[in-house]
């Protein structure tokens, strides 16, 4: 696979060494020695580079080659590099070379000046090119026959509409699918086995992940911080994801469940139950904790054992890390006993409304308690673990927080937003007022973030443009998904159940024997009760499919405003290079797919299409580009977010020094 070195001695052992065409005599004394080719003297290597800009910088650009012309220095340019519109001129030129040749294309861009006329007084001047006079007519590529009411802008409107339709309905699908399984994790508890409706199955079921997640963590911290040697694949972040993140946040479901199962609404029985007792659940903790950091010690131990006396953990680490854990595990326990509180609070509501906030703030306190008991336990052990195992708990405690404020905020959004706007139903003018200020956001931040005064620094023009152009796509994102989740509430009512028909219908339910007329909270929570399982899921998986399928078929590259450019620039430039006469457009769209070239044509000894067989004899092109990257390994492309990459008719790519450095990672360079 050719590196950039191989890339080069390519280039310039067959398209330029060996280009007479390219290479006009003149005396140098210029000596070249290129993978091996024979000395050979020759004129020195000449590139030309045309910046970018888009039309303007084309247009300059035009004025650039028009002078190199009239003084007959095109043909001694070996290498043409173009960016953006400087490559829109750049393949204006090259076409038109590859169309006819160098000299011609010399002759005719830079002589068709006045020129004396010996049988007249004034001066008549050359026609201009066919090719110049056709870039004038496409000036305004996008749309050349302006107005409102023209073809080419209701054309450009139609386009970006489909493909934003097209994108977005992806998108759509996905995020309501992902609305759905708050719904479905709630109501589809009756699909449990029935092991796990017991609450001595459920109590076990939460002890040994507990324990599962803390020996696995203690092995992996073990492994990361203390041998010195590259750590193996079971400590990467995606098996740390799967074996320690995923089973203590499932840890945090069972123990949710069982809390629930076990904490009876408030009442005064003649004997307290042992688990409404503060004690009762800082040992059940302790015990646990404790318990689990001891078996957490024998990985740990295993994996030290063969290391040297300056690497092993203090001796003092053995007995203090289990013995802390269970200090630890008791202010835990304390914090258990609170949240058991709070759900007997919870349990006061209506008994529909109640498992909602259980569900969608429960397993999110138990993970914060999770964090403070492990907070506590690395406190107080302070020099008996290094700072790197520190780190690692840091990083596990992230990843926590990210699940547990993710999962906050699509049950918030799944299952209160429908409420809420169930509310602002009755003040039209504040449901207005949020509507049109998502909208207007959301407009305003599209335009900021095209502004010239917003450049993402802070010292941007605008600093309030700035800000303002940052925050409008989260506020976009919460107010679609506040749409989707009304949405998602009206499709996941069973077809079933008739009430209430729209959330504008506030009469009393049916079936309800209170003479007392329901507030919209208790209609909301009683319509929920009757919500099938088997609906939701069904809804749920469709949608996922749809999603996936669309994706599948939807290609983001192909529906966007790329395509929609390419053609246009296509016209314009490449197609003022073939004679009126050869050129025939469709007369419905005005494209002719024989306008563009196969970027290939334009190296040496490459023919083209059947009915265009020269040679190519003009500069050897490098159209510079950026390769967009939104994920990778190096930190510097995290804020950059691209890497040069360029396409030339021999070969495609982009090479950086770190390249080599990387083990397995490939040369960026491929075949044209």
């Amino acid at each position: 696979m050719p590196n950039f070195h191989d890339v080069l001695a390519e280039e310039r052992t067959k398209e330029i060494l060996n280009h007479p065409a390219r290479r006009p005599e003149h005396p140098s004394s210029d000596t070249h020695l290129i993978a091996g080719a024979e000395e050979r003297k020759d004129s020195p290597i000449i590139g030309l580079a045309l910046s970018g800009g888009g039309i303007r910088s084309a247009t300059f650009n035009l004025g650039v080659l028009q002078g190199l012309a009239k003084f007959k220095l095109l043909e001694q340019i070996d290498y043409l590099s173009t960016v953006s519109g400087g490559g829109y001129i750049g393949s204006w030129l090259i076409t038109w070379i590859k169309r006819a040749s160098t000299r011609e294309v010399q002759q005719k861009l830079g002589n068709y000046e006045a020129k004396p006329d010996t049988e007249a007084t004034n001066p008549i001047p050359e026609p201009e090119p066919e090719e110049i006079n056709f870039l004038r007519d496409y000036s305004n590529y996008l749309t050349p026959r302006v107005g409102i009411f023209g073809a080419d802008t209701w054309a450009g409107i139609a386009t970006y509409l489909r493909n934003v339709f097209l994108n977005q309905l992806i998108l759509v699908a996905f995020l309501g699918a992902f609305l759905f399984l708050p719904w479905i994790a709630v109501l589809g508890r009756v699909w449990l086995p029935g092991f796990l409706q017991s609450v001595s199955n459920l109590a076990m079921l939460t002890g040994a992940l507990v324990v599962f997640t803390v020996v696995m963590a203690s092995y992996q911290v073990a492994l990361c911080s203390r041998t010195g040697k590259p750590a193996p694949s079971i400590a990467e972040q995606p098996m740390v994801l799967l074996s320690v993140v995923l089973p203590l946040f499932l840890a945090s479901l069972s123990m949710m469940e069982f809390l629930w199962i076990v904490r009876t609404p408030a009442r005064i029985p003649p004997i307290t139950p042992p688990e409404q007792d503060a004690f009762f659940w800082m040992e059940l903790t302790a015990i646990l904790y404790g318990a689990a950091h001891l078996l957490g010690s024998i990985p740990r131990y295993v994996v030290t054992r063969n290391l040297r006396e300056v690497q092993k953990p203090s001796p003092w680490s053995w007995p203090g890390i289990p013995i802390f854990a269970a200090v630890a595990g008791a202010v835990g326990g304390l914090l258990v006993f609170e949240l058991t509180r709070l759900i007997a609070c919870w349990q006061t509501y209506t008994p529909a409304q109640a498992v909602w906030y259980a569900a969608s703030f429960g397993p999110p306190l138990i993970v914060l308690i999770f964090l403070v008991t492990g907070g506590i336990h690395i406190g107080l052990l302070r020099l008996l673990i290094e700072p790197e195992e520190q780190e690692w708990w840091s990083r596990l405690g992230g990843w926590l927080l990210i699940l547990s404020i993710a999962w906050v905020a699509i049950f918030s959004l799944a299952i209160f937003a429908p409420l809420g706007e169930m509310y602002l139903a009755r003040y039209a003018a504040t449901k207005f007022t949020l509507i049109s200020g998502w909208i207007l956001t959301t407009a305003g931040g599209l335009l900021a973030g095209r502004s010239k005064s917003t450049n993402g620094t802070s010292s941007s023009l605008s600093p309030a443009l700035d800000r303002f152009a940052s925050i409008a796509p989260y506020v976009f994102v919460v107010g679609l998904l506040a749409v989707l989740s009304i949405g998602v509430y009206e499709v996941a009512r069973d077809p079933q159940f008739g009430w209430p028909a729209s959330f504008s219908d506030l009469i009393a339910p049916q079936g309800l024997t209170s003479q007392v007329v329901p507030s919209l909270s208790e209609k909301y929570w009683y319509t929920i009760r009757f919500f099938s399982p088997g609906w939701l899921a069904t809804c749920c998986i469709a949608l996922f499919l749809i999603s996936f399928l669309l994706a599948f078929r939807i290609e983001v590259n192909r529906f966007s405003m790329n395509l929609f450019y390419r053609d246009r620039i296509v016209r314009c430039y490449l197609g003022a290079t073939r004679p009126e006469k050869n050129r025939h457009a469709n007369p419905f769209t005005g494209f002719d797919p024989q306008d563009d070239q196969l970027l290939k044509n334009f190296a040496q000894q490459e023919t083209g299409p059947a009915n265009e067989k020269e040679k190519y004899d003009g500069p050897y092109p490098i159209f510079c580009a950026a390769l967009n990257i939104t994920h990778g390994e190096r930190l510097a492309w995290q804020e950059r977010k691209a890497e040069s990459f360029v396409f030339t008719p021999r070969f495609c790519g982009f090479d950086f020094p770190e390249m080599h450095l990387i083990p397995g990672l490939p040369d960026g360079f491929r075949p044209t």
